[in-house]
């Protein structure tokens, strides 16, 4: 439900953005919820990556894979419009407004799909017996979500959870590594304050 944003200048960087290599490592026989998409040329002269870490028992594979297809179309959509319109856009903002848009369509689904009918099923067994049940709605699972788009010498980062991104450069010969995000988890006093603010508890 939170999506945060970063820019770096590439100043230094030469040609087109490219992915160099990419691994995994999967731990015994856990199932692989994890996607990523590469758009080299979403649009001319916007490149765009993304990486997906998805979560729960099930439905996190689904998850991370609409997130996958949904937000390059999204962002897409939004900057040729702008650009159809010839009026400037903030690359953060519209990274924000798909992620918020993206998980508009999530709670729609699961709303009409999952909840409406549990309740109906509620109230017609509270009006049999009389008796006001509690009701708990599944979990269905989720996503990380960790976005980039590189447009002329900017790059702009945005995230929800704790999928890591860095900018890693070469200098004097070593590598050095720049945080592009940080985690969404109980140890961010932000994420602590809007779980307090929305009636929860943190634990642990």
């Amino acid at each position: 439900e939170k999506a945060s944003g970063s820019m770096r200048q590439l100043r230094d960087a030469a040609g087109v953005p490219g992915i160099l290599d990419y691994g995994g490592n999967r731990q015994g026989h856990s199932h692989n919820q994890d996607r990523f998409v590469i758009c080299p040329n979403l649009l001319q002269g916007v490149f765009m990556l993304g990486v997906f870490d998805g979560h729960g028992r099930e439905g996190g594979g689904d998850s991370a894979e609409a997130a996958a297809i949904t937000l390059p179309d999204f962002v897409k959509r939004e900057i040729k419009a702008c650009r159809d319109a010839q009026r400037g856009y903030d690359a953060g903002v519209v990274l924000a407004q798909a992620f918020k848009r993206h998980q508009d369509i999530c709670t729609k689904d699961y709303e009409q799909r999952v909840m409406a009918p549990m309740l109906e099923a509620k109230k017609k067994i509270e009006d049999e017996t009389g008796v006001e049940l509690p009701v708990l709605y599944p979990h269905e699972g989720g996503t990380t979500a960790t976005c980039c788009i590189v447009e002329g010498p900017e790059l702009t980062t945005a995230w929800v959870g704790d999928s890591r991104g860095l900018l890693c450069r070469a200098e004097g010969g070593r590598v050095v590594a720049t945080p592009l995000t940080k985690d969404h988890d109980v140890d961010n006093e932000d994420e602590q304050k809007r779980v307090a603010d929305g009636g929860g508890s943190v634990f642990g």
